[in-house]
């Protein structure tokens, strides 16, 4: 019986008095037209940038002159307002309003406001109506925060007018992105019972939003408090300050007997009455992916409501975490044109905390049938069963808010609601999905589906290193990406162990979507052993316990790793070398010391406004030796503000984030359109000298205490920098710029087989590898044969003596980074545009051998410097802008094509004959090298691009000696086909 009075009495609430036969929206309404629902609400935060602002009228309206645009206004505080399409929705009783490209700010307050807005019955009252968008994702500090102390900003639902029940969730946002490291439920973040008992409860947390689900209902009436401690971090170095929400006293209200309700979620390809968009469909947005991807989802929801009479201002209701909707398949598209060859197949949404909201009388309207509010705020994650597209956008989706309406429609509850999902693509690109969602209860609340039971237990689907451990490097994670979202309160240091060479290794564990991420604290290292366990305590959301595993992996070893000093392969803004000839009125950052008088002047470079310094090392660094200055000329390294004239103005305030090759800087301001700044890599001073004081005051060092290596060209080999030399500080001035449109990525060349980048093929290092027959290859390296000799030069061969074969001898290999910009679709060239910032691409020697009639000679290249260079400005000749590249359809599979323009240098081979050194002119040698192969996606999620040189490449070398030898040439060249380029990104989760 009591199945049946819960329903009918909700009916009778969303009927408003319950004194009418029907509770439905009628065709036209009794009173003057007004406002019926807004999204965002009123006084909403956290709005995403991508949302639209979606009214509902009681009546349709219209603008009273010119367009329906005409009658609305959005603006900031500050009166600035906001370009904007307006359109009709519902029978002209919606309007659905969409901020022109890029969208609205963040971190910023709008308010909606119309005039001129007519109704057949007359003019349509406004409304107050204001929203607050939520910080960045990413960028600068000052941008992913709203508040520069680190504090609980909002409690939901203690902050607001609804009552905290015996299932809420509680859910806080605070000002600053949490430092999941610290994040220890029980230590930093507790919930205790009256008796100061913890309660067990799961916890998420991404950015600045944190979620705390008890395990169990809390005892209603009983006290309970929630507290953080400053233990707890931000990711911007803060310490959590206690405020009003860092310590809440919680009394949970009692919402028993609760009903629960079937919800039927269709799938069918019907509009929204609130959006006019197809209803449960998941659009997917994003510069990478353009603006055609999305996913259906279907299924069934069920929602507990709380005793309705016992709260019939705003009932609470609650959708339980478990709850699943299953979604169609998406074929992925790069930039929304060209296939990656990728699909998802079926796509999943799992609710991973008790969803909770509330019901409510319409705030806008007193009219008694008025539909109800319905408010909800959820933990999602979403997944998809193919793994390399699991391994790429499976993730963790927090407060979703949806904001909707109730009525009952031919005796059956209707909802339609309206929110935004935002999701990470390939961990590079932001993607924003405006959510229609529609509800129908079920008819019969006595025959709905049975709520499945989830009896599957989660199975490792992929796992990085994985089968990858040739592309991990040290500093990396490991992932562990399974079938279906795990319980966060599963996953503990003993549930998931990592041991190296049979020793217990301390981590720190998070999950996100389908995913566990570990992190060692002691980063991975070579030459080590390495097990990742789990074991059947890993469960799913429904308690399924995992198979437990075990996993074996090995970073590539590393062999005499202190016979090189560390080098940048790339540096972001600019280009890695120490330059002369700086002239900044002209943008000019000078030439590369050690190179020609002729070479290319590099351009000064522009970094966008919201984006981060990024510098790639060779090697492993030691990070004591690493110190951000605060000050002008301080710390090993620093980033300045400067004047035209060259002065410093004072340091840039920011924080360094320092990985075991690499580091970022992040400023706490967007960088300054037009301003100049310039940051400095500091190394000991002399290239000839491998002293260095590395505790941070002087000197960048390797692991292996040598100094950083900042130039690396020479004209002379006497004047080369010797292998374990430092240099002068490499400078790299810049300009901030404006908000980039194109989306930055990062490959690195793994496998690698010169390991520990010292340039040299040394024992023990896996190279080229014969593919049958005798054709050997090698991953990211090329072989380089001899096709002639003349005047001096009577034979040659490169790796072995004239006359001999050794093809696996023959082979270079390459130490490089590419960053490179995915900038839209190029209709006349028919792919999509990617634009490669140029820099240094370093390659191991490999040894010459010749005859002459003089003797024979035997000399080591040394290491070779391959610096791409910029291309040609048609508009002033100048080579200036990046390398334009195309990703093209090939057959279903996406094709990378790119021209690189090379300076070849040798700064180091000294050969020699009779005791008489012989020049070369491999100084600045130009060379153009034709590269394509497959873009693709490993298991892991990684994205992998294979080059390959699509012509032979010839070069020929002059030498010249003492008056007593004649002059000679040798020809080589670089066969088609065998100098490969494998670029990998890097690890979806960090």
């Amino acid at each position: 019986m009591r199945m049946l009075l819960v329903p009918l009495i909700l009916l009778g609430l969303l009927a408003g008095c319950g004194d009418k036969q029907t509770a439905t929206l009628p065709a036209s309404w009794s009173g003057s037209t007004g406002l019926l629902y807004a999204f965002p609400h009123d006084s909403q935060t956290r709005i995403a940038p991508a949302a639209p602002v979606v009214l509902q009228f009681s009546n349709p309206v219209q603008a009273a002159s010119g367009t329906l645009a005409d009658a609305f206004r959005i603006e900031d505080d500050a009166g600035l307002p906001v370009t904007f399409t307006a359109s009709a929705t519902n029978g002209g009783r919606g309007v659905y309003l969409l901020a022109a490209a890029p969208g609205l700010r963040e971190n910023t307050r709008y308010h909606v406001s119309w005039s001129g807005l007519d109704a057949a019955d007359g003019a349509v009252q406004p409304v107050p109506l204001s929203f607050t968008t939520r910080p960045a994702n990413q960028g600068p500090d000052s941008l992913t925060r709203s508040d520069s102390t680190f504090r609980v900003e909002r409690a939901l639902p203690v902050q607001t007018n609804f009552p905290f029940m015996d299932f809420s969730t509680v859910r806080l946002q605070l000002t600053q992105p949490v430092d999941t490291r610290s994040l220890v439920y029980g230590g930093s973040v507790r919930l205790e019972d009256g008796s100061g008992t913890l309660v067990p409860a799961r916890v998420l947390a991404n950015r600045q939003l944190l979620s705390i689900d008890p395990v169990n209902d809390l005892q209603p009436g009983q006290p309970y408090t929630l507290k953080l401690t400053p233990d707890l971090l931000s990711t911007q170095g803060q310490a959590l300050v206690p405020g009003t929400y860092a310590s809440l006293s919680l009394r949970p209200k009692n919402s028993a007997p609760r009903e629960t309700i079937a919800l039927e979620v269709p799938s069918t390809a019907v509009t929204s009455p609130l959006t006019g968009k197809i209803i449960n469909n998941v659009p997917i947005t994003s510069r990478l992916l353009g603006n055609d991807s999305a996913s259906q989802q279907g299924g069934s929801l069920y929602a507990e409501l709380a005793f309705v009479p016992n709260y019939p201002e705003a009932t609470p209701l609650r959708v339980p975490r478990g709850n699943l909707l299953n979604g169609s398949s998406v074929d992925v598209q790069i930039v929304g044109r060209v296939p990656a060859g990728l699909n998802t197949g079926a796509i999943s949404v799992s609710i991973v905390s008790d969803a909770t909201g509330y019901m409510t009388a319409n705030p806008y309207s007193t009219a008694v049938d008025a539909p109800r509010l319905v408010y909800l705020t959820m933990d999602a994650a979403m997944s998809s069963s193919t793994p390399s597209a699991n391994g790429a956008f499976n993730q963790n989706l927090l407060h979703i808010d949806l904001v909707g309406t109730a009525i009952v429609r031919n005796g059956r509850l209707v909802m339609d609601a309206v929110g935004v999902a935002e999701l990470e693509v390939l961990g590079l690109d932001q993607a924003a999905g405006v959510l229609s969602f529609h509800l129908e209860g079920y008819a019969d609340q006595t025959l709905t589906p049975a709520k499945p039971a989830d009896l599957t237990p989660p199975a490792l689907q992929s796992w990085l290193p994985g089968n990858e451990s040739l592309r991990t490097r040290p500093g990396d994670p490991i992932i562990l990406t399974f079938t279906e979202p795990l319980d966060p309160q599963s996953v503990t240091s003993t549930s998931v162990l990592l041991s190296k060479d049979g020793v217990s290794a301390a981590v720190d564990l998070r999950t996100d979507g389908s995913s566990v991420v570990i992190r060692p604290q002691q980063p991975l290292a070579h030459n080590a052993d390495y097990r990742v366990q789990f074991s059947a305590g890993l469960t799913d959301l429904a308690g399924n316990p995992a198979t437990p595993l075990s996993l074996d992996f090995r970073l590539p070893d590393l062999a005499s790793p202190g016979s090189r000093s560390p080098v940048v392969l790339a540096s972001y803004p600019g280009y890695p070398c120490v330059t002369s000839g700086r002239n900044v009125a002209a943008n000019q950052q000078g030439r590369c010391v050690g190179g020609k008088a002729g070479d290319d002047i590099l351009p000064l470079p522009t970094l966008p406004t919201e984006r981060l310094i990024q510098v790639q090392f060779s090697q492993s660094l030691n990070p004591a030796s690493i110190q951000l200055g605060t000050a002008c000329a301080s710390g090993s390294f620093r980033v300045e503000r400067m004047s035209a004239g060259g002065s410093c103005l004072g340091a840039v305030p920011g924080r360094l984030e320092v990985a075991s090759q690499s580091l970022r800087f992040v400023p706490d301001q967007p960088w300054t359109a037009g301003e100049l700044y310039r940051y400095t890599l500091v190394s000991n001073g002399n290239s000839q000298s491998s002293v260095a004081t590395c505790d941070g005051s002087q000197a960048i060092c390797g692991s292996n205490g040598l100094p950083l290596q900042t130039q690396t060209l020479a004209q002379t080999p006497a004047s080369a920098p010797t292998a374990t030399g430092g240099g002068t500080p490499m400078e790299i001035w810049f300009r901030g710029g404006n908000a980039a449109d194109t989306v930055l990525q990062r490959l690195r060349s793994l496998p690698a087989t010169d390991v520990n980048a010292n340039f040299v093929y040394d024992a023990g290092e896996a190279g080229a590898v014969d593919t049958g027959g005798g054709v050997f290859a090698a991953r990211n390296g090329s072989r380089i044969i001899t096709t002639g000799q003349s005047g001096l030069v009577t034979g040659s061969n490169i790796g072995c003596p004239v006359g001999s074969t050794c093809p696996g001898q023959q082979f270079l290999y390459l130490s490089s980074t590419l960053d490179a910009e995915v900038a839209g679709y190029d209709e006349t060239a028919g792919g999509v545009r990617v634009l490669i910032q140029p820099t240094q691409l370093i390659a191991s020697s490999v040894t010459v051998y010749a005859t002459s009639t003089f003797g024979n000679i035997v000399s080591p290249t040394g290491l070779q410097v391959m610096r791409a260079r910029y291309a040609v400005n048609p508009a002033n000749g100048q080579r200036e802008l990046p390398i334009t590249a195309y990703i093209k359809d090939n057959g279903g599979q996406p094709q990378l094509m790119a021209t690189l323009d090379l300076y070849l240098d040798l700064p180091t081979l000294a050969p020699s004959l009779i005791g008489i050194p012989i020049n070369h002119d491999l100084y600045s040698y130009p060379l153009t090298v034709a590269v394509s192969g497959p873009v693709q996606f490993l298991p892991d999620g990684r994205m992998l691009a294979v080059l390959k040189n699509t012509a032979d490449v010839n070069l020929t070398v002059s030498l010249s000696a003492a008056t007593v030898l004649p002059g000679g040439t040798i020809s080589l060249r670089i066969p088609a086909g065998t100098l490969q380029m494998e670029g990998v990104s890097a690890p979806i989760k960090q």
